[in-house]
């Protein structure tokens, strides 16, 4: 299982302490993030999972917790 998305608005090191939060409630999930230099900042989030009962819906629930602080912090979400 492989999800993730770009966001901006935000630092990476904004959202660090929630993505070791992340990784320790979800320890099968490996979730890095990765900045993306170009005209503006962004950041991926990339969440990936192998061989895991249940990966996708874990994946999915990260994805979402990760996207609601992006938010909270101000950042945008772009897909």
């Amino acid at each position: 299982v492989e999800k993730g998305f770009i966001f901006m608005g935000i630092g990476e090191s904004q959202i660090a302490p929630y993505v070791t939060k992340l990784e320790e409630k979800y320890p099968q999930l490996w979730i890095k993030t990765h900045p993306r230099i170009g005209l503006a900042v962004e950041v991926e989030v990339s969440i990936t999972c192998f061989n895991v009962e249940n990966g996708e819906e874990m994946a999915e629930k990260a994805l979402k917790e990760i996207k609601e602080v992006i938010i909270k912090l101000n950042g945008e979400i772009k897909e």
